[in-house]
């Protein structure tokens, strides 16, 4: 049985994880679309579709991790090795993010959530 500290901080990173999606997808797009458009970027609609789809993603995922949360709550035989392997994921991205592209703290999105994974899927 998971403990209740595990399961406020999975059902949080999870939660956290899918209003980065939605935001990401809903808030995001419009003022990158208009970024890219006054800057006279070519094809700003072909770059839609994999943004919206990283929000889609990052969706996914989150309700993936509260949802796997949920069934260790409710005692089930949860697998929470998907969890696990979606933390890795989160802080290597985060990771080569401020490595790789540049300090900024838009990669805390993933580096939190993902500590926070690793923490609840122990």
């Amino acid at each position: 049985m998971m403990s209740r500290l595990r399961s406020l901080v999975g059902f949080t990173a999870g939660g956290v994880m899918v209003a980065s999606g939605l935001a990401h997808s809903v808030l995001g797009w419009p003022a990158v679309q208009a970024a890219l458009r006054n800057a006279d970027a070519p094809a700003v609609a072909g770059l839609a579709v994999p943004w919206h789809f990283a929000g889609v993603a990052m969706v996914t995922l989150g309700a993936l991790a509260v949802l796997c949360v949920l069934r260790a709550v409710r005692g089930e035989a949860a697998l929470l090795m998907p969890v696990r392997v979606v933390a890795i994921a989160y802080l290597l991205f985060g990771a080569a993010g401020l490595v790789l592209i540049r300090p900024d703290p838009t990669f805390l999105l993933f580096l939190v959530p993902g500590a926070m994974l690793l923490f609840t899927s122990r």
